[in-house]
């Protein structure tokens, strides 16, 4: 109203320049105050921490937008839009050129800003249950807190601010993955060298909470990647108001640069805008698959790691090695290193089936990001057999390890370590699965006579076929 007083006022003085003193006089008036806007400003921000200025700057630049709306719509009424679009702009850059060095610091304010309130989220509890129960429950305010970052970068910098947002996101988003990291962590001091169902539940339920804060990251990107479309296409727009190219008002030179390269990265799909945090995700899948692994594994790796020890081949066994060489193979039952592990084998599925064979597309999405064997799986009933699988190969490969560690093997140890090998093949294909190629050629190896092994073994891998002549101490000529 005031304004519009002073435009009428101006208009029965200067009948033929109202408009253009009135805008000239404005412009200098605001340029010229003492103190000025900008040590104001500076002034206030001064009174109050980092993580609160951010609120101030998009209070006083909400004020500021409303004075240049009044104003600008004071202006074309009087002028019947019949003003040099230059003159207009002099004023705007007047009214908004406070907030340019502010804007270019504004992924300071913004990262601050997070941070203040990241820090009010306590992730991590003596218990892991808790731990993982708090951070499943954090991921909406996680969420909540990014999506009100990507509001007040709307508000303050009116999309010219997206480069600083991203960057603010990103520190955001990587301290929110360090208290992932820290649960994972504190499961891995749980572990133990015996089954612990109650551990590996906890495993998979971290596995599918980092699920759900990677699904909501990716929509969350989605939305983003669209917010800054559409912001640019109002920057670079031509039939906006001179007041409304916040471009030339919020931005130095650089700034225009990086907004300008922003959006040219995006539209070129090299990479998606929050890549590095994406991958930093997948990486915290794969740490946690591994550790799950171990934690599955550890009741395996605890039994073969008696293979070198076994009785069938200790010093006593070699000496009534002649009363048992000639013993049909079917008077040789598996030991119980090797029994110990088939029956945790079989009780695998019914551990993991609760977890893999409902509809779990956050758990899904996370066992997708920790290793690629499980894209190749269009449904999730076929994860238990993957996992299995992945567990099945590890099984073979330490099994194999530990038997090449074999020095000597007498006749009757030769077809005892073979009917070990065959019972860990039966256990798995009774799951599905198979023995892995290099101890099938092992037990095959074994049961050969010595007059037959050099033609016998010919398909055999190398490696296997030199340990075990070495281990039955067999030596042939040219």
């Amino acid at each position: 109203t005031i304004i519009l007083i002073k435009v009428k006022w101006y208009h029965q003085v200067f009948p033929n320049t109202a408009i253009d003193v009135i805008i000239e006089v404005y412009a200098d008036l605001l340029r010229s105050l003492d103190p000025g806007i900008p040590e104001c400003i500076e002034a206030i921000l001064k009174q109050h921490s980092t993580a609160m200025q951010l609120s101030l700057l998009l209070e006083l630049k909400q004020i500021t937008r409303h004075f240049a709306v009044n104003l600008q719509g004071a202006i074309e009424t009087s002028s019947h839009g019949k003003l040099q679009n230059q003159k207009l702009l002099s004023l705007a850059q007047a009214i908004y050129a406070p907030y340019v060095p502010h804007v270019t610091k504004y992924n300071i304010y913004e990262t601050a800003q997070l941070e203040s309130q990241l820090q009010s989220m306590k992730s991590t509890h003596d218990d892991l249950s808790d731990t993982i129960n708090v951070l499943s429950l954090s991921i909406s305010r996680i969420m909540e807190y990014a999506n009100e970052a990507n509001k007040r970068c709307k508000l303050f910098t009116e999309g010219c601010g997206y480069p600083g947002l991203l960057k603010s996101l990103s520190s955001y988003f990587n301290k929110c993955l360090e208290k992932y990291q820290a649960a994972i962590w504190q499961l891995e001091r749980k572990k133990v060298k015996h089954e612990d169902w109650n551990l590996f539940q906890m495993c998979l339920t971290l596995m599918q909470t980092i699920g759900d804060l990677l699904g909501q990251i990716q929509q969350f990107e989605k939305s983003l990647v669209i917010d800054i479309t559409e912001a640019n296409n109002k920057l670079q727009s031509t039939n906006v108001s001179v007041f409304n190219q916040y471009k030339k008002l919020l931005l130095n030179a650089s700034s225009q640069t990086d907004l300008e390269n922003l959006v040219l990265s995006f539209q070129k799909e090299e990479e998606t805008i929050l890549d590095p945090i994406i991958k930093s995700i997948h990486k915290l899948c794969s740490d946690l698959h591994r550790a799950t692994y171990e934690v599955i594994f550890a009741p395996i790796f605890t039994q073969l790691l008696l293979v070198q020890k076994a009785p069938a081949w200790s010093m006593e066994a070699n000496k009534i090695t002649q009363l048992s060489a000639d013993l049909p193979d079917y008077s040789f039952a598996p030991q119980e290193y090797i029994t110990q592990v088939g029956q945790y084998l079989m009780t695998l599925p019914q551990h993991l089936e609760p977890f893999l064979l409902r509809e779990n597309p956050s758990l899904t999405q996370a066992l997708k990001a920790a290793d690629p064997q499980y894209v190749q799986s269009s449904t999730e009933s076929g994860f238990t057999g993957i996992l299995l699988d992945i567990i099945a190969k590890g099984t073979c490969q330490m099994f194999l390890d530990q038997t090449l560690g074999i020095c000597h093997l007498s006749s009757a140890a030769c077809k005892q370590l073979a009917t070990d090998i065959d019972y860990l093949g039966n256990v798995l294909e009774e799951l599905g699965l198979s023995l892995s190629e290099n101890l099938q050629h092992m037990s095959l190896l074994l049961r050969l006579s010595p007059e037959d092994y050099q033609s016998g073994s010919s398909g055999c891998s190398a490696r296997v076929v030199a340990a075990v002549r070495q281990m039955r101490n067999l030596t042939f000529s040219g």
